[in-house]
């Protein structure tokens, strides 16, 4: 996420407060898993083949023993049960009613809310009679962990899944729609993805600076470069014919105090509101270093982190190491770039707040979608009022089960009391042709996709961040800027 987003963190903390529920009543569970379970009567769950899951990207099926782990089956509510759900969700954020700010324990949600345990035990016999472990059930009772082979996924869905070689880039995904028993689809929405294109990190890499004391200001290193996306790297890409010969000007470059100078956070900061108290939890990929945490906030004159300050926590039993250090397909510096910026950025609005990052690994698939494990272990254990998603993904590239796993999840958050900030990209309307360019290589595209924005930050349950442009200098005259 760029920086320009984390000054939000901040500004939620002081409405998040904890209480005890005012009871209501709910429709109860209905049991709506009442036919026998034919493998024959089957339903199309349509809208969830990934849109490059295309014949002249198709390298030929995937060995039957490839492990599939971590897959996510969603579920959903009876319509009188979303119904009840959305009705009292609102009714917290409605300061005259008795259920505002009364936020719910993570389990209370799958107890009051989710469906029934005799459907999910039946769903979860289901998945063991195709062969599939089941790993887990989320509190809200809304996703059930399981995972397997791709001789398992494609007997259980009735799909095959299949090598991609997109752009040089390999990838498995599944060829057609997933399909079920009849009998399930009262409460199953489908698995969320058989593919692992995964969320990618949306930040955005400029030059290496050095700080000039004589001038008093960061200046760029002539010839360095950066990450132009996650997906690459190219030089500096100067944008409207604006060019600094001398490498002198101030192309918005920000430290942190010129971001409290703009957004006008010196005041709160004057008064002792600097997030100390709050607590801000950081969906990510990758374990970082503390260090540059550190030198990150002694370079820009913030406080050290006190004893227990910043934390970093590993989500699932796969411990994903450092991305930078050790990288991997699925794992990269851009993780770990992407999560040090989170912790860093969140760090220096907040100056007081304690942070934590959490991480989940990947396996050799890539079948597991790390941001949404670590969102969802958050979210399970209430971590943290405040969780901050670097990550995106276009509503097209998630598809019908996963728009519908992110919606859920983060309207159980909302439930908690947990504010969720997402990244939405600096694509705008674009967001599934974003880095279409083959590799960042700065290449001229045609966008192909039509509009979509990313399903993780499109829900109504979310604020979706994004960059600001805050200065634009004209360097034929130096006294005129574009804000």
């Amino acid at each position: 996420m760029p920086p320009l987003g984390k000054i939000s963190l901040v500004l939620a903390a002081g409405a998040l407060l904890c209480g005890s529920v005012s009871i209501a009543q709910e429709p109860a569970a209905q049991v709506r898993i009442v036919q026998r379970i034919d493998e024959n009567n089957l339903v199309t769950l349509k809208g969830n083949t990934h849109p490059l899951a295309r014949p002249q990207f198709d390298r030929g099926p995937v060995s039957p023993d490839l492990p599939m782990d971590g897959l996510i089956l969603v579920l959903e509510r009876s319509p009188e049960q979303q119904a009840a759900f959305d009705k009292f969700v609102a009714s917290q954020a409605d300061p005259n009613s008795p259920n505002f700010h009364q936020w719910l324990q993570p389990e209370e949600v799958g107890e009051r809310f989710g469906p029934s345990l005799a459907d999910i035990n039946t769903i979860e016999g289901w998945l063991r009679g195709h062969g599939f472990s089941v790993d887990a059930l989320s509190n809200d009772r809304m996703s059930i962990r399981f995972s397997g082979t791709a001789a398992q996924v494609e007997e259980a869905f009735h799909t095959e899944i299949h090598n991609l070689d997109v752009h040089g880039v390999k990838h498995i995904a599944n060829m057609t729609d997933p399909k079920i028993p009849a009998a399930l689809a009262p409460v199953v929405v489908g698995p969320k993805a058989l593919h692992n294109f995964r969320p990618h990190p949306l930040h955005k890499l400029g030059s290496r600076v050095l700080f000039n004391p004589e001038k008093g200001r960061w200046q760029r290193i002539a010839g360095s470069s950066g990450s132009s996306n996650a997906r690459g790297s190219a030089g500096p890409r100067p944008q409207f014919g604006i060019n600094d010969p001398n490498n002198e000007g101030p192309v918005e470059d920000l430290s942190p105090y010129d971001f409290a100078t703009v957004y006008n956070v010196l005041p709160a900061w004057n008064k002792g509101i600097d997030g100390t108290g709050e607590k801000i939890a950081i969906a990510g990929t990758s374990e970082i270093s503390a260090g540059d945490v550190t030198n990150f906030r002694s370079n820009f004159g913030l406080p050290a982190l006190k004893s227990g300050q910043f934390a970093q926590v590993v989500a699932n039993s796969i411990n994903p190491g450092q991305c930078g250090s050790v990288p991997s397909a699925y794992c990269t510096v851009d993780d770990q770039v992407e999560n040090s910026l989170d912790v860093e950025w969140s760090g220096a609005i907040a100056k007081g707040a304690s942070i934590v990052l959490v991480v989940s690994g990947e396996n050799g698939s890539g079948t597991i979608d790390t941001v949404y494990d670590s969102a969802l272990y958050v979210i399970n254990r209430k971590t943290a009022p405040i969780l901050n998603v670097s990550y995106g993904l276009c509503e097209l590239g998630e598809g019908a089960a996963g728009n519908k796993s992110y919606n859920t999840l983060w309207q159980t958050a909302s439930s908690e009391g947990i504010a969720v900030f997402v990244a939405a990209g600096d694509s705008g309307s674009a967001s599934c042709d974003e880095g279409g360019d083959e590799g960042g290589q700065n290449l001229p595209y045609a966008a192909e996709f039509g509009l979509s924005v990313s399903g993780i930050a499109s829900t109504p349950y979310n604020i979706a961040v994004g960059g600001t442009d805050l200065l634009w200098c004209d360097w034929a005259n130096p006294n005129v800027t574009d804000g």
